[in-house]
């Protein structure tokens, strides 16, 4: 049986906490017209700020 423990269980708690307010903040923005508006137009910003997030705190990112 592996756990996780209470400090990993704090840090997916917030990073799930932390993306959720980061798509909702996307998806207010595109509807206020500073996009095309459509469920496409946020899966692809999505992306975008998903690979900004992860390059910037992944602890494996170095070019080998």
């Amino acid at each position: 049986m592996n756990l996780i423990g209470p400090g990993n269980g704090i840090l997916i708690v917030m990073q799930l906490t932390f993306s959720s307010l980061i798509i909702v903040l996307i998806d207010e923005m595109l509807s206020k017209g500073y996009g095309l508006g459509s469920a496409i137009s946020l899966y692809i910003a999505t992306n975008v700020c998903e690979t900004i997030v992860w390059n910037t705190f992944s602890p494996l990112s170095f070019k080998s």
